[in-house]
């Protein structure tokens, strides 16, 4: 007995699919893939968007330090640590804000040094933890070749 009302289960599930199938060319004037077709691709404006750390004081946008992040603290303050100054060493060879991208030795360069500060154990492990995210965030930032 168990069979038949699989069968009439299955049956029912083909009739649902047959009618919301005929529907929908009702409601939309065709086969539902055709209408699709037909659709336009509507125009999306985009909102401007604004530039990074307009309107933020200097190196707020800094994460570590006085150098790693998105600008720095000031030109002349002496990094706080070995992962500091590999962020230093980088904004030295990356062109000034706006003006271009570092080039991808300049990158590669920020990820050895930060790769060196994450793997030396006998500095602390929040600082181990900080340099291996920059040193994987120097391998996937754009960069000029």
């Amino acid at each position: 007995m168990a069979i038949p009302s699989l069968h009439r289960s299955a049956h029912g599930s083909v009739l649902r699919l047959c009618l919301v199938v005929g529907l929908s060319g009702a409601l939309f004037g065709g086969p539902l893939a055709a209408s699709a077709q037909d659709w336009d691709t509507p125009e999306i404006e985009l909102p401007a968007i604004p530039k990074l750390g307009a309107g933020l004081p200097k190196g707020a946008l800094v994460f570590h330090g006085n150098y790693c992040g998105p600008g720095s603290r000031g030109a002349g303050l002496p990094p706080i640590d070995a992962l500091d100054r590999a962020c230093m060493h980088h904004d030295a060879c990356s062109p000034p804000a706006g003006q271009g991208m570092p080039s991808c030795a300049c990158n590669d360069q920020l990820e050895r040094e930060a790769s060196l500060v994450a793997h030396t154990p006998r500095v602390r492990s929040d600082l181990r933890s900080t340099a291996e995210l920059v040193a994987v965030g120097a391998k996937v930032m754009a960069c000029e070749p």
